[in-house]
């Protein structure tokens, strides 16, 4: 019989801020996780989302707080 063997994974949440942006685009991907959404989707009205789609939205200083 195999044994069961599990890796202990680490994982650590940070804000999402401009020094962690990186990060962010490391985590979606070129293709903004979902379409080019890159998470906009509630933060903007309908027009200015499909507007921005992709790389517009992928934009950090919609981020910026």
């Amino acid at each position: 019989m195999a044994k069961n063997r599990t890796k202990s994974l680490r994982w650590e949440v940070q804000p999402l801020t401009s020094s962690h942006w990186d990060d962010f685009e490391t985590l979606f991907g070129d293709r903004g996780a979902c379409g080019g959404c890159w998470c906009m989707v509630w933060r903007l009205s309908r027009k200015d989302f499909e507007r921005g789609k992709g790389a517009g939205n992928r934009r950090p200083d919609f981020w910026a707080t």
